[in-house]
């Protein structure tokens, strides 16, 4: 794989996300291994596949790799490479929903934070209506 400067442009636009294909590619497959290796949140996991993978340039590159684990899961990493410094970044790892499976929703609010929000609209609502 050609190496890329902070110069270049992807598709026209700068800093644009290019597909890697393929995404089988080495040094894609070492990432994607790295990525398995230093995630903490799914213990005992074993790389299996590449699926799918894309680049970025900003201020290194932004690898952003779709895999498939020996679990039977797939999940997203995306990868900050700074070859210079050098410095290999982890800074997205999630597993993504199987088909037909609901998809969770980091950060969502608890049932009680709902209903915490909803008196509270409605009680602005009845402040409103009482002034007006």
């Amino acid at each position: 794989m050609a190496k890329k400067g902070a110069g270049d442009v992807a598709h026209g636009i700068p800093g644009g996300i290019t597909p890697i294909i393929p995404p089988d590619r080495p040094e894609i497959v070492d990432l994607a291994r790295f990525a398995v290796k230093t995630q903490t949140e799914y213990p005992n996991l074993v790389f299996k596949k590449v699926l799918k993978a894309a680049q970025q340039v900003v201020s290194g590159v932004k690898y952003y790799i779709t895999l498939e684990a020996e679990d039977g899961n797939r999940y997203e990493t995306q990868i900050w490479v700074q070859e210079w410094i050098p410095k290999k970044e982890v800074l997205v790892f999630r597993r993504l929903p199987m088909p037909g499976q609901p998809q969770d929703i980091p950060d969502a609010p608890t049932n009680e934070e709902v209903i915490e929000l909803a008196r509270f609209a409605v009680d602005e609502h009845n402040k409103q209506e009482v002034a007006s």
